[in-house]
């Protein structure tokens, strides 16, 4: 009994020391029991309380954190999303421009080298389209320069820029398919032609007394008269040929013009006699030269002749004479550019040339001086002891008539406007070249279509 009154006592005084801290100070003992027992039961409420704050207060900040997560998420979904949708509205962009070069055969004068269209309303925002010439910032001189297509899609912030080129695919008319090729009548009369290829005539091939085609013969209407070696066709389509409103253009505006008057004339009559005509050599006028090698000779209805010459480049005669622009005698001449024309005629043509050699004793010159050597190896020399071969290599082309006589060797493509009459005893060599097929010059390409050039849509960071 009184070992548990002891225990009692003792478990009362620890309690009063535990209170001491909530009594001012005062000794436990000297408080009554109930104030000690109130103040033990506040200082529990008072844990209680905090604790509970606590609580609340982690509560709230975990909460607050996963609201701002899902902001932060749902932001980024947002500018996710707008960043595809401007993506998306700049290849719209490009495929409006490509929708407006394959459907109007005029787009190069219809937009203009710049904004095509600007800000444009699309889904719930805007796209902008550009094209571009980047070689000369002009989309109307020239119908084979690239084109390049932007497109710049703006969506909420987000803004894409997308970039794609497109090239001109060249298409080559149908008349340089062959090794010769006219527009009208072929006539032989006791001549011959021999062609490693094919001659083709939209009308029809017609030969009197002995006449002779070494090669393939084919015509829209009938081959008669003649023995053919080769192949013969008839009811072929007619073989499309060069715009005669156009096909002078690209020349007129690059090549370099020699006044007639400076060419010598003898009664009316100017020939092109005894010279070197190229990129470095230009012998009329102020001699001012052509980097590509192309001269443009206004014959002004005149006669024009050219003879006992080396030429390297394209010469184009415009207005030529009613009766003919001649070839004769001995030539040798291949244009400057490979693919270029070597002669280009407004008028009628008369190829009168020797298949012989051309001798620069004839020429009474140098026809390989340091401005224009001869040959691969580049050699060149002052004196007048070489001869050369007689041919024109390249395309060669008459708008109206074409009259072949002699014996002219031709390397390349000829082509013409008009009837063709081969007179009596002439031999005309032709060797078709595959170069105009393959890479058309300016004037005998058909309408070109602008293709995507592979590996140019690329993403454009400014």
């Amino acid at each position: 009994m009184g070992t548990k009154n002891t225990s009692m006592i003792c478990h009362r005084r620890d309690n009063i020391h535990a209170t001491e801290g909530v009594t001012g100070g005062l000794p436990a003992s000297a408080l009554p029991s109930s104030v000690i027992l109130t103040a033990i039961s506040h200082r529990r409420r008072g844990s209680i309380y905090a604790a509970v704050l606590g609580c609340s207060l982690a509560v709230t900040v975990i909460g607050l954190s996963a609201l701002l997560a899902l902001r932060v998420e749902r932001r980024f979904v947002e500018g996710t999303g707008d960043f595809s949708q401007a993506r998306l509205y700049a290849h719209s962009a490009i495929e409006d421009g490509l929708f407006r070069i394959h459907n109007d055969p005029d787009w190069r004068n219809a937009y203009p080298n710049g904004a095509w269209k600007s800000d444009a309303p699309i889904g719930t925002g805007t796209y902008t389209l550009i094209g571009e010439d980047l070689l000369d910032s002009d989309l109307t001189n020239s119908y084979s320069d690239s084109v390049v297509l932007t497109g710049i899609g703006v969506q909420g912030d987000a803004r894409y820029k997308l970039q794609v080129r497109l090239d001109a695919d060249m298409g080559a008319l149908t008349c340089l398919e062959v090794a010769f090729s006219t527009a009208d009548d072929l006539d032989l009369n006791d001549a011959t032609a021999n062609c490693d290829q094919t001659i083709s005539s939209n009308g029809s091939v017609t030969g009197v007394a002995t006449c002779q085609i070494n090669g393939n013969a084919e015509a829209v209407g009938v081959v008669t008269g003649v023995a053919v070696s080769g192949s013969t066709t008839t009811g072929i389509t007619p073989r499309t040929m060069p715009d005669v409103n156009t096909v002078y253009d690209y020349y007129k505006d690059n090549g370099t013009y020699i006044d007639i008057n400076t060419i010598p004339d003898n009664s009316g009559v100017f020939a092109i006699e005894g010279v070197v005509i190229s990129p470095m050599s230009n012998p009329f006028g102020t001699g001012v030269t052509n980097p590509e090698g192309i001269y443009i000779i206004d014959a002004l209805g005149s006669r024009l002749e050219i003879r006992d010459s080396r030429i390297v480049g394209t010469l184009v005669i415009l207005n030529g004479s009613a009766m003919c622009s001649y070839v004769q005698g001995a030539v040798n001449w291949e244009p400057a550019v490979s693919n270029y024309p070597a002669l280009l005629v407004q008028g009628p043509l008369c190829l009168y040339m020797d298949g012989g050699i051309l001798d620069e004793k004839d020429a009474g010159t140098s026809l390989n001086p340091e401005s224009t050597p001869y040959g691969d190896l580049g050699n060149w020399d002052s004196d007048t002891d070489d001869t050369y071969p007689s041919i024109m290599t390249g395309l060669v082309y008459a708008e109206s008539r074409l009259d072949v006589e002699s014996s002219p060797v031709v390397d390349g493509v000829v082509v013409s406007g008009g009837i063709v009459n081969l007179t009596p005893f002439s031999v005309f060599d032709l060797t078709f070249d595959k170069t105009y097929l393959d890479n058309p010059p300016p004037g005998f390409g058909s309408t070109p279509e602008m293709v995507v050039s592979p590996g140019t849509w690329t993403q454009v960071v400014d």
